[in-house]
Parts: structure tokens; sequence; C-alpha cells
């Protein structure tokens, strides 16, 4: 019953792809009044003869690409415009000599300031495997209306044709898209950013200043690394025998990332020698430990604070996987998925997901942290894919086959470098934290203002040989504790990709049990629950 199941609904998929449509009638009149999805198909159809034509120009968008200047496989078409290739033409140049009408062209470039070319992680074809010398691209327009389950609009050379609703190309493809990572204009830039004093503007093109929406997006300066290199992740996909693989019907998609099953996790010992040492000490609060030093069973009752450490995001996982992929990979109104089968957003890149703490303050404002992570679904959720025939009439140049996406099952997310939050400095910032949790996306985010009462430890008092303030006695010590509520002003993203908030405790214990094994640390640790999404949150040092 459930391959019945699945046949039918591929077949819906398949019967329900529009053939071969009449291709669009552009001319300069017409594209004054064009929208932003039209401006796009006219880049995409004069884009897919230029790379045709020109495998130099093949060269120069995988070799712009590769640089990753937006952390992802991104060629920013404001940015590239001008550059010479071949020491003759400038990237636009080349393109543009291919257009119906040079007008018409430079009349849609003008509509599309974030206009972006992707170089998408497909089973078969990615940035770092494509032989741009003999595999010409075709070149996809990302879907506007996903809730009507839309075909994805194709070009290759002068044919136009649709890829199915649900399906992944077998062929070389790259993507016109708008990029989300960036935005216009000077009064656009980011607050977060702002507010940390960093400045993430990196173009002025004709008058607009262009930013990185997030300061995690800035792939121009030294990369700090908040989920796993873009290229080792895509190594990781390099097919060892490609006609191997076009010799099957389903291939699993890569791990990218090493799991040790949602319990337990694997450490160096060196990065976390101070849990274990808190562990170790019995302290009631474990936290009391690690940023203070107090250990009651061998008489140390007070300590300042120890400005080293952060509490750090180390780890993610979700826990129904087929219905959590279909949140985050989808707007709402799109399809749930029947018998494992999903639709995977293949034009759009990696997932961005956003953490936030909101941290009340004894005095002053309060904190606000916010920061931003990408990844690739394969790193969250297990793949498959099975050969789907394709329809009758698409162009032979697209082989005959697409791949089908299933799921059957969520991983254990490790990040290879803890994203730091805030140091947990007890006498002025609160006892407990709110954490949100998000895909970020900046269509669905909007400013709001939430209220939060919390606790403050009392048992505080100047040392005059430190010079600074210590904690005296564990937990609130003899005296008591006070509490206020303060109101915070923060982005935060709505509807289906919110996956709302939970509690952070400064006495909610680290690890549940570990084990050492030579310089390796198995650990369990606890969690916070988001209901669909599980948080690991450690004092990692920094």
């Amino acid at each position: 019953m459930k391959k019945i199941l699945l046949l039918f609904f591929i077949a819906g998929v398949i019967t329900s792809c529009k053939k071969n449509k009449p291709e669009e009638k552009f001319n300069s009149d017409s594209l004054i009044k064009l929208s932003n999805r039209e401006s796009k198909l006219y880049i995409a159809k004069t884009l897919a003869i230029a790379v045709t034509k020109e495998p130099s120009l093949r060269a120069f968008i995988k070799n712009e690409a590769l640089k990753q200047f937006d952390n992802d496989y991104d060629v920013f078409y404001q940015a590239a415009k001008n550059i010479v290739i071949d020491g003759k033409e400038t990237f636009n140049e080349k393109i543009l000599k291919y257009a119906s009408s040079k007008d018409s062209f430079n009349v849609a470039l003008k509509k599309l300031p974030l206009l972006t070319i992707m170089i998408p992680a497909l089973p078969e074809f990615n940035a770092e495997i494509w032989q741009t010398s003999t595999d010409i691209p075709t070149v996809a327009v990302e879907p506007v209306d996903r809730d009507n389950k839309e075909s994805i609009k194709g070009f290759f050379n002068q044919e136009s044709f649709e890829i199915p609703h649900g399906l992944l190309p077998a062929k070389a493809t790259i993507v016109i898209k708008d990029n989300e990572r960036i935005v216009v204009n000077a009064n656009t830039i980011n607050n977060t950013a702002k507010a940390n004093n960093q400045s993430v503007q990196f173009l002025n093109s004709e008058g607009l200043l262009y930013s990185f929406a997030d300061p995690a997006f800035n792939g121009l300066k030294i990369r700090v690394n908040n989920s796993m290199s873009a290229k080792a992740l895509l190594n990781n996909t390099k097919v060892a025998s490609l006609n191997k693989v076009r010799n099957n019907d389903i291939m699993r998609a890569p791990s990218r990332s090493e799991t040790y099953g949602y319990e337990h996790r694997k450490v160096d010992i060196s990065k976390v020698q101070h849990i274990i040492d808190a562990i170790q000490s019995g302290s009631a609060w474990q936290r009391d430990n690690i940023y203070y030093g107090i250990n009651p069973s061998t008489g140390i009752t007070s300590g300042p604070l120890k400005r080293n450490i952060k509490e750090s995001l180390t780890h993610f996982r979700f826990y129904d996987a087929s219905a959590t992929f279909d949140q985050i990979g989808k707007n709402p109104g799109d399809p749930i998925p029947i018998e494992g089968k999903i639709w995977e957003n293949w034009t759009t890149g990696t997932y961005e997901f956003r953490i936030t703490a909101i941290v009340n303050a004894k005095n002053g404002p309060g904190l606000e942290t916010m920061k931003t992570i990408w990844v690739y679904p394969s790193q969250l959720f297990s793949l498959n894919y099975t050969k789907i025939q394709v329809p009758h009439g698409t162009p032979p140049s697209q082989g005959t086959y697409f791949w089908g996406p299933s799921i059957d099952g969520a991983k254990l997310f490790e990040l290879p470098v803890p994203i730091p939050l805030e140091n947990w400095d007890l006498e002025n910032l609160s006892f407990g934290w709110n954490i949100y949790f998000s895909r970020y996306n900046a269509a669905q985010t909007v400013t709001e203002v939430v209220s939060q009462s919390s606790e403050f430890a009392t048992n505080f008092e100047l040392s005059i040989p430190l010079g600074e303030k210590i904690k005296v006695g564990a937990k609130f010590g003899a005296s008591s504790k006070t509490t206020n509520s303060q109101s915070h002003t923060f982005s935060k993203t709505i509807g289906p990709q919110s996956f709302g908030s939970s509690s952070h405790y400064f006495d909610t214990p680290i690890w549940k049990d570990y084990t050492i094994s030579g310089n390796t640390v198995t650990y369990n640790p606890y969690e916070l629950n988001f209901g669909t999404v599980f948080l690991t949150i450690e004092p990692r040092l920094q």
C-alpha cells in the first residue's frame, strides 16, 4: 500500500509538469513594467546561451563561486560584472552580447540589485566537481509560489522547459536568484552588526551600498566557521564513480558530518576539562565551579569571575525528521511528506538558522545576543534520492532522469566551532536566560517586544587584594536574591520556521554522564527542549 501511495505521488508530480511552455516574449518597452520574476527569466534566458557559447565564462562562474564570498557558492552579479575575463571582455559584456536586446537586458538587470548566480549542491553535481570544459549547465530560476507546487523554469542554450516540483536535476545546473545574505542601501545595514560595531558593508555600486545581512555571511574576512566550510562539505559529496552512481536507482546523500547518536557526543578532553572538574567537585551548581572556582569540598567558598568562558551552542538536532524537514524547507501551505517523500529546496543553498539569547541585566537594558548558523540539509537529515524518469517533452540535454528525495531520519549536528553567546556574570546578568531558535528568513522577520522577570544573585563583595568583585558562597549564598522585570525588543522569525523559546538556567547540570578514553571524552549532555528541536549549550573556553 505504501509503495502504491508513493507511486501515485511521483506520478502526480510528473504529470503535473507543464511541458515546454512557449518561450516568454520580451521587448524593451514591456520590460520597463516587468516584475522581478520576469526580469530573472530574461537574464536566465540570456545567460543560458552565453554559458553554452563561452567556456571561459563557465570557468569564471565556477572560480568566483569557489571563493564563497558570502559563505555559499554564489556569484554576486554587481560585484563580478566589471571583472575582465581572458583579458578581453568583462563578465557582463560576455553575457550581454547574447541578449536579444542590450537595452532590455540592462533594464532587467537594474530591476535586480541582488541578482546572484548560485551553484547548487545536487546529488551528482556541485561547484567542486563541475567540469567546466565539458559540462554545459542548465540555468534555472528560483521559484516564487511554492504554495502552488510551482515547477522550476529552466533554460538550456535556447531550449525552455520546466523541472517538476519536488525533483532535483541530475545534470549540471546553476540558479538565478536574489541573494538573501545581502542587504542593499545604507539604511538597511543589519542592526546587530551596528550594535557590535562591525562594519559589514562590502560594495558600493551605482549609488547602492551593499552589506552582509549578518556577520556570519561575511566570507571576505578570515573565516571563523560557525559551520563546516562549504568546501569541506562538498568535498564529501564527491562521488567516486559517477558512472557507478548513474547505474543505481537509489543514492544516499553523504553524511557530511560524523555523528555519535543522539545520546553521546565526543570531544577532546582539553576543551572540556573545566566541565569535568566541576562535576567531580560535587558543587550543587556546576557553573559555580566553572565561572567562579567555588568548591565547597576543598573549602573554596568564593572567587572572581572567569571571563575566558562563555555559554556556547555546541550541537543541535531535530526530533521528527519528515515533519521538521517539511517545516524548515518550505513556506506555509506546501504539501506534507507522503511515505517519506519530501520536497527539497535545492535552489536556495544552505539553511540559515538564528539563535537568540534574551538576558536581563541588573543595571541597564539587558542583552539580546543573536548569532546565525548556516548548515546544509544533509548535515541535519538522512536523505536518499531515487531516480525518476523525466516527463515526456523534456529536452534530451537534461538526460533521462531526475532525482526524487526522501528522508529516513534526523542527525545530530555538531558545530565544528561552538558559537559563544555570553559569559555568565551572575552578579549583573539574570539567573535564567530565554533562548529563541528559528530558521532565519528576512521575509518572515518582525520586531517583537517581550517582557521577562528574572532573579539576580546578591552574594558578591569587593575583594581588596584582587581589586574586583568576588562571588561569596555557593548558590545564592546567605543573602537574599532580587528580582526585576525588563522589556526587550528584538527581531524574531514568525510562522512555521520559528521553533519558539526555551529557558536556560545557571543551576542546570551540564552533563548527565561521561566516560574518558585517552584524550577523548564521550558524554551525554542535558539539552534545551523546544519540542521539535533540541539544543546543547555548554560553558566552553574562548
